[in-house]
């Protein structure tokens, strides 16, 4: 939490990285953000998208064409774009958390390059205290590799099935790759109790935080349409077969110093 007398001058980022896309990347990096919230109210807190291949981050929470990744490239490309012309491309959501939309560009996704992220990124830490980033499985996806060097922390996020089993060295090798000195944990998400498959052999070298089991009524956070929800139900907030996922979140927020 942050001494607000002593702000720090850049904010704590934290990459979601999935081992096999579909995991729930978003659904994670958004369920963060507002237990971050929770925990510390007086917080500016952002949710990015550097998914281009499923930009798909925050689009059940507000129904905004206008705004986003997009928008931001033609004012980088012409060297003015400032503080104020990033912010009115975030799009507000439930409890002032702040969510940059992902480009929209389809196959033309080429066209947002690394250096177009890495401003983005240097933004983002001078306006939010934390920022969340969900990215895509792929190191070829233009966020994965910006996201991945740029974090303070990453959560990779597997699943135990035979896909994340298949996936999980590659994963490993993109990590070792891409990542920059951040601090490194795991999350397991859909988790069911029952799953016999084990990618410690894999990921053995990094610290487990928890597990999230699957939970229709908070799928593509659809908990976070009504705001007279506590945040204390954030994922549930209940104990299913033995998880209590709020408990789960405040593994990772305390491990990754949030």
């Amino acid at each position: 939490m942050l001494n607000y007398d002593n702000k720090k001058n850049e904010a704590i980022i934290t990459t979601v990285y999935p081992v096999v896309n579909g995991n729930g990347a978003n659904y994670i990096a958004m369920n963060l953000a507002y237990a971050a919230k929770e925990k510390d109210p007086h917080a500016k807190i952002a949710v990015v998208d550097f998914d281009f291949n499923h930009p798909y981050l925050g689009l059940a929470l507000q129904d905004d064409r206008y705004h986003g990744i997009d928008n931001l490239i033609d004012k980088i490309n012409g060297g003015f774009l400032d503080e104020d012309l990033f912010t009115e491309n975030m799009v507000m959501l439930k409890e002032d958390i702040y969510l940059l939309k992902g480009t929209k560009m389809g196959r033309f996704q080429s066209v947002v390059r690394q250096e177009h992220l890495q401003d983005i990124v240097a933004h983002l830490k001078k306006l939010y205290d934390y920022v969340f980033i969900a990215t895509n499985a792929e190191a070829t996806d233009g966020g994965t590799p910006v996201g991945l060097f740029s974090a303070n922390n990453i959560l990779i996020l597997g699943r135990y099935n035979q896909a994340n089993k298949a996936m999980a060295q590659k994963a490993s090798n993109n990590i070792t790759a891409m990542a920059g000195p951040a601090d490194i944990g795991i999350l397991y998400n859909f988790y069911d109790g029952q799953n016999g498959i084990s990618l410690n052999e894999e990921f053995g070298q990094w610290l487990v935080f928890g597990t999230v089991p699957y939970q229709s009524e908070t799928v593509d956070n659809i908990n976070l349409y009504d705001r007279g929800l506590s945040l204390s139900k954030l994922g549930g907030g209940k104990r299913t077969k033995g998880t209590n996922v709020q408990e789960t979140y405040a593994n990772v927020l305390e491990a990754f110093h949030i």
